[in-house]
């Protein structure tokens, strides 16, 4: 056995379950839905001290701080971040009965079996108990790195924008602290992102284009109004348009690991309180996924067009479009040194080789991408537990945290020791 091979035993020996838990239910039960990171920041910056790390908070706006630790390695390596969102995909919890009511604090964690259960766990915060794991098993197990270990934790990742009444820091998501992070230093040579990929490779990521589209009417009242007029109808007509141009959009776009999509996923409009006026507004709004060599724009004029040609040219009431987030979707090469580092340290500890996916959801690999990072998606979640299982939350096995871990400590053995 050659003395790396020896090294690479020992890290992988150092990986401890119990901590791996430990460090997840830490972090699961500090509430952080978006905009209120700020406590689990704090907490990841003190357990990243803890390992030896140099850990800062990274202020984003007032009140949200991204992190940034750092394990310092001998000099002349190359550098590896582990990135990962610290806000909470669901700040509600859904019932058996399909049901959901807003949690004002999360679910206490807890162990069930082989699983551990948390707000948040799933998505993603079982990652960060890898990365501290790793950089642990690392120090544990004596083993010399030359480049740097940097893990960030940042706010604002969940997709989620500002538009019409929702403000504030709570809408403000999409990349916004990742954004933050690599526009004032935080960059690396390579970057690993946690997000729940049930341990296999996921290459890249769709984009996306969010659009408001609102229709007008006259107001009067509701007993004295023509539908033909109404802003609600208008809307109707706009949503029956959009699937028809959704048909057409998703056989010119295909891509063969990954269906897009166009959903229409909002509707406002009218006054509840008083519906014996009629509808001066209607709003739709529409999430439509795109390719990672698809511009963004010509989506937006393709709805613009599609939207002016439904407006009657004798009415005083045309509609408005307006795009409120974008973000382009990305994707790494397989044979990128970071994708083929991950893949090697898969086989190594599970013995085959991992599979790969491309996924749907945005993320904030697409922002490090385009600053030159390769960046990888591979993480410990997206399991679903067994269907006799009753629990209700997010979980993670915990089989996984422990093979992610290893992964993550023998990346960063290979990747930081290669020649910068």
């Amino acid at each position: 056995m050659s003395g790396m091979d020896e090294i690479k035993d020992r890290v992988q020996g150092e990986i401890r379950a119990e901590k791996l838990v430990e460090y997840a239910r830490a972090v699961c039960d500090v509430h952080s839905p978006t905009g209120q990171e700020a406590e689990v920041a704090r907490l990841l910056q003190s357990l990243m001290k803890g390992l030896g790390m140099r850990a800062e908070l990274q202020e984003v706006e007032d009140g949200r701080f991204n992190v940034i630790g750092v394990l310092e390695g001998r000099g002349g390596g190359r550098s590896l971040m582990f990135n990962g969102h610290m806000d909470t995909s669901y700040p509600f919890m859904l019932g058996v009965s399909g049901r959901s009511g807003m949690l004002e604090r999360p679910l206490p964690s807890k162990v069930v079996g082989e699983w551990v259960y948390g707000t948040g766990v799933d998505n993603m915060k079982s990652a960060f108990a890898c990365y501290l794991g790793a950089v642990e098993a690392l120090r544990r197990a004596g083993a010399s790195l030359a480049g740097d270990i940097i893990i960030t934790g940042v706010v604002g990742e969940v997709e989620g924008s500002q538009v019409s009444q929702y403000h504030g820091s709570a809408y403000r998501g999409f990349g916004h602290g990742t954004r933050y992070l690599i526009a004032h230093g935080g960059l690396a040579d390579y970057c690993v992102v946690g997000e729940p990929s049930n341990l296999m490779l996921v290459y890249g990521n769709c984009g996306a284009v969010w659009t408001k589209i609102t229709t007008h009417g006259p107001v009067m009242g509701s007993y004295r109004s023509s539908w033909d007029n109404s802003a609600i109808k208008r809307a109707v007509g706009v949503m029956e348009a959009l699937q028809s141009w959704r048909t057409a959009y998703l056989s010119r776009h295909q891509h063969p690991d990954v269906e897009l999509a166009v959903a229409i996923s909002a509707i406002e409009g009218g006054w509840p309180w008083r519906v014996s006026r009629s509808a001066g507004h209607c709003s739709v709004y529409v999430d439509v996924r795109t390719l990672p060599d698809q511009p963004l724009f010509p989506v937006m004029r393709e709805l613009k067009g599609l939207v002016r040609s439904l407006d009657p040219q004798d009415s005083d009431f045309h509609s408005e479009v307006d795009f409120y987030a974008t973000i382009p979707g990305s994707e790494v090469g397989m044979e990128a040194e970071v994708v083929q580092a991950v893949k090697q340290a898969h086989v190594t500890v599970r013995g085959q080789e991992p599979g790969k996916r491309f996924s749907q959801a945005t993320n904030d690999a697409a922002h490090l991408r385009r600053y030159g990072v390769q960046t990888l998606i591979y993480g410990p979640g997206d399991v679903k537990p067994p269907e006799n299982q009753q629990e209700i939350g997010e979980c993670v096995r915990i089989g996984n945290l422990v093979d992610c871990a290893k992964v993550y400590a023998l990346t960063a053995l290979d990747l930081c020791n290669r020649p910068a």
